[in-house]
């Protein structure tokens, strides 16, 4: 990913560019999928690679113990946690 204002490489996870400061997608300077500069501040797609411009991606990191049960997933209340911990051990 490419910040929109300065045009550098930056991860997708990131906040603020480390070199500009700007958020992502504040501005059209930059392409932010190909890191092609914008002629326009109007413009929608980029002329490059046919991004919309105007479209924010959204991104998420969740970490997730695939070795962990279901069981342990669930956000229960306590006294129910217990109780199906208890079942499961008869």
């Amino acid at each position: 990913m490419y910040c929109s204002n300065c045009g550098v490489v930056i991860s997708s996870t990131t906040e603020i560019c480390p070199k500009c400061g700007v958020r992502p997608f504040r501005t059209k300077a930059y392409c932010y999928s190909c890191g092609e500069k914008n002629l326009s501040k109007y413009q929608v797609q980029c002329k490059t690679c046919g991004t919309d411009l105007d479209a924010k991606v959204v991104s998420a990191s969740i970490d997730v113990d695939m070795n962990a049960s279901w069981f342990s997933a669930l956000q229960l209340p306590p006294g129910i946690k217990q109780l199906m911990v208890k079942f499961k051990r008869e």
